[in-house]
């Protein structure tokens, strides 16, 4: 589940060419360039995108431009584009398909609007049921739901396919608290920390599940 959009941060462009030159880069370039400019200024990439689109009908553009809305903190405008630009994708483009879902999911997270987003990622999970990270990203989405069973189920095919992370570890913890799984909360929160003991989120977590744990152990 990916781009500075989905938090995951691979939109690191350092270079801008001018829209002069645009038409004179290879579509790959093209959209390369695009998505620089909407990492480093997100209202110039909505501009790039929007007269790429305009001169050439381009699927990228028009993917360039939802993620330069999402860039640009406009997360549902942003994610309303990508969604529906994602049928025109077709199965054989299979990475490009669940990218753009995936995006777009990420982008009605970041708009507070989960149920939208549980439908996008569900597309993504059809097409590709063992990616990992597609998991992760749905697994976030039932987190803001409060469905918890459902989140820590996710995370656990999730790091089935992939090797255990801090950040998915401290998700299946926060899911594992919200269960009252505290003895399980703790065993992945002191994982995610044993991996990075730099994070403070983990520590966060940790304090919470101890304290959780030890007013369970007085009620009882």
């Amino acid at each position: 589940m990916n781009t500075k959009i989905l938090k995951y941060g691979i939109f690191a462009f350092i270079f801008y060419a001018p829209f002069a030159n645009a038409q004179n880069l290879p579509e790959n370039k093209n959209f390369s360039e695009c998505l620089k400019i909407a990492s480093e200024n997100p209202q110039k990439g909505i501009d790039y995108a929007i007269d790429w689109r305009a001169r050439f009908g381009n699927i990228d553009a028009q993917h360039c431009l939802g993620v330069a809305y999402i860039e640009n903190e406009d997360y549902e405008n942003g994610a309303k584009i990508l969604s529906n630009l994602a049928p025109f994708i077709s199965k054989d483009r299979l990475v490009k398909k669940t990218t753009i879902l995936s995006q777009s999911a990420n982008g009605y997270l970041l708009a507070h609007l989960p149920d939208e987003a549980l439908i996008q990622i569900n597309k993504a999970i059809e097409l590709d049921e063992k990616n990992a990270d597609l998991l992760v990203d749905r697994a976030r989405i039932y987190a803001m739901q409060e469905n918890w069973k459902d989140s820590e189920g996710d995370l656990n095919k999730a790091m089935a396919l992939k090797q255990e992370i801090p950040f998915t570890l401290r998700l299946r913890a926060e899911a594992r608290l919200q269960l009252k799984k505290y003895n399980e909360a703790e065993r992945d929160i002191s994982h995610a920390i044993l991996l990075d003991p730099k994070d403070g989120e983990n520590y966060f977590v940790r304090g919470r599940i101890r304290e959780a744990k030890r007013g369970n152990n007085a009620a009882n």
